[in-house]
């Protein structure tokens, strides 16, 4: 978690994210059966980043 919080932060001015916005994708990112050791999902984490933001989609909305 803490590795990946740090990759996002390098990149988060080139995307065009603020920190509320990755803690936000990370925080639902979470593997819930390992919550206690705050291991990311790689399917949803990847979920935000394939996202289709050009439409006004349900996914986009939920985002925003």
């Amino acid at each position: 978690m803490k590795t990946l919080t740090e990759k996002l932060q390098e990149v988060a001015s080139d995307i065009g994210l603020s920190n509320n916005e990755l803690m936000i994708i990370l925080y639902t990112s979470l593997d819930h059966d390992y919550l206690t050791n705050l291991l990311v999902s790689a399917g949803e984490f990847l979920k935000w980043f394939n996202l289709n933001f050009e439409g006004e989609s349900r996914e986009e909305l939920d985002f925003l």
